[in-house]
């Protein structure tokens, strides 16, 4: 559902005095986004889905790897280190608490066996080893911020050998100097398909051309200033939810406690029943399964979504 889809049915649903700045466009995407970025990242990486699971190759040969930027509370998954011989092995997270048992290694040891986070840093141990590979993050990215529709681009066609792509003549007028640029996938989930992409020319608007196109583009995704979508980048089943979560907090902002605990509680019955579907399950009963993450690699992007293609 498109923001501006939203944004209306909210103020239908919600029967919102539309002439209050707060129920307006602005408020009400303010309103969405701190739900988004507050309440469904986080409830969707503790059902542990995969839903915003990305990953970014790193090449070989450094000690430590700075974070990505977008990772969910400075968070990861897992990290596989490919060999030069091509095998994949997974490297554990160590504690401060245990750091003192690798000291002793650090003049031996060339190759990573685990990892420490400190300072939104991936530093591998024994202290001074070097990765021989590709290093592989997984991490749950955190969804783009809500705008409205118009500030949207529409891909009408594209070509992957020149980095060119055409936008419908609806969409906005872009410039280089307001890269870079998110490639956003118009079904759900929404997946952001490329970050952070350059633009390196605008002269032939509504043609632009990239210094790189995501290989799973396709006509009617969106372009966006970094970090922006017009689309909620959550499952369909959410965007429901999202709705009555916001009307909810309209209502408090009112002060109307009555239609607050109603639309909470309809939020509320929605996230409960998509645990539900989305729940592993033996009969009636709910059963814990073990991510299993792939290692493939695309061709050098930026990073892509490991279980919705890329």
């Amino acid at each position: 559902m498109l923001s501006d889809e939203l944004i209306t049915r909210i103020q239908l649903a919600g029967a919102l005095p539309t002439d209050d700045p707060m129920f307006q466009s602005a408020g009400l995407l303010s309103i969405m986004n701190d739900l988004l970025q507050d309440v469904l990242a986080p409830e969707l990486g503790i059902m542990d889905q995969n839903h915003l699971t990305y990953a970014i190759d790193f090449p070989g040969g450094s000690s430590e790897l700075v974070l990505p930027s977008r990772s969910v509370a400075g968070s990861i998954r897992k990290v596989v280190m490919t060999n030069n011989a091509g095998d994949p092995y997974i490297l554990f997270q160590e504690t401060l608490t245990n750091l003192d048992t690798w000291w002793g290694n650090a003049s031996t040891a060339t190759v990573p066996a685990a990892y420490l986070l400190r300072l939104h840093k991936l530093i591998f141990l024994p202290m001074g080893a070097t990765s021989p590979g590709v290093v592989t993050i997984y991490f749950d990215r955190r969804p783009n911020d809500l705008v409205l529709t118009e500030e949207a681009g529409v891909v009408e066609s594209f070509d992957l050998d020149t980095g060119e792509v055409t936008l419908t003549s609806a969409s906005p007028t872009f410039t280089v100097a307001q890269g870079p640029f998110d490639f956003i996938g118009a079904r759900d989930p929404y997946i952001s398909r490329l970050d952070d992409a350059v633009m390196t020319d605008a002269t032939g608007a509504p043609t632009y051309v990239f210094d790189e196109l995501p290989t799973d583009m396709a006509v009617g995704d969106y372009v966006c200033l970094a970090r922006q979508s017009p689309v909620p980048q959550v499952p369909d089943e959410l965007h429901s939810w999202l709705m009555h979560a916001a009307i909810a907090e309209c209502m408090a902002t009112a002060g109307d406690t009555v239609r607050h605990d109603s639309f909470a509680a309809r939020a509320t019955a929605k996230l409960e029943r998509f645990r539900f579907r989305v729940s592993p399950r033996s009969g009636d009963r709910p059963v814990k399964l073990v991510p299993r993450f792939s290692t493939r690699r695309a061709r050098a992007p930026r990073h892509w979504n490991v279980f919705h293609g890329g």
